[in-house]
């Protein structure tokens, strides 16, 4: 997502229409987020609350969830893994990839340059608030800010699409 903030700089440097630019930029960050939760579920450090679930994951020993749930009591020392908890870095795997597609065919459809990277910070935003309601809350100081920070970058990301949507053809600018 940091490649995303130095969207402007490299699109200036290299004097590209910045918001073109980012319409392919967004499509890279998809993929890198779910390239990258990948390797958070292998590592068993970005999961999720305890989960009853058919789907729900136990994490091996040396895992931070078999360390958290250690160190709360949850389970006992000698235990073979974590107890069943959501695949929260599973989740955003999907949420990348399903970003990934709906990108690649929101650009056939964008009228204007700029709607895909808006529409990717709006919907990502609001994926991201989703998923955080399955994190475990060990992992996250700040509760009330864990989805109302996503949820206002998505509303605000929601309204510039909106506004570049219902404007019609908007000029390019660098």
């Amino acid at each position: 997502m940091l490649a995303l903030l130095a969207a402007p700089l490299v699109a200036f440097a290299f004097e590209l229409p910045l918001r073109r630019f980012a319409d392919t930029a967004v499509v890279f960050a998809g993929l890198a987020l779910a390239f990258g939760r990948v390797a958070c579920f292998l590592r068993g450090c970005c999961f999720g609350e305890e989960s009853n679930a058919f789907w729900a994951v136990q994490h091996p020993v040396d895992s931070y969830a078999y360390k958290i749930h250690l160190h709360q009591g949850l389970i006992e020392s000698g235990a073979a893994t974590s107890l069943a908890v959501h695949p929260f870095a599973l989740y955003l795997v999907v949420l990348g990839v399903g970003m990934v597609g709906l990108m690649l065919w929101l650009r056939r459809q964008a009228t204007d340059s700029g709607q895909v990277a808006l529409a990717f910070v709006a919907l990502m935003s609001l994926g991201a608030a989703f998923t955080e309601s399955f994190r475990e809350i060990e992992l996250v100081r700040s509760v009330p800010f864990r989805m109302l920070i996503p949820l206002l970058v998505g509303s605000c990301a929601a309204f510039g699409y909106l506004s570049l949507w219902t404007a019609g053809t908007v000029e390019e600018t660098r």
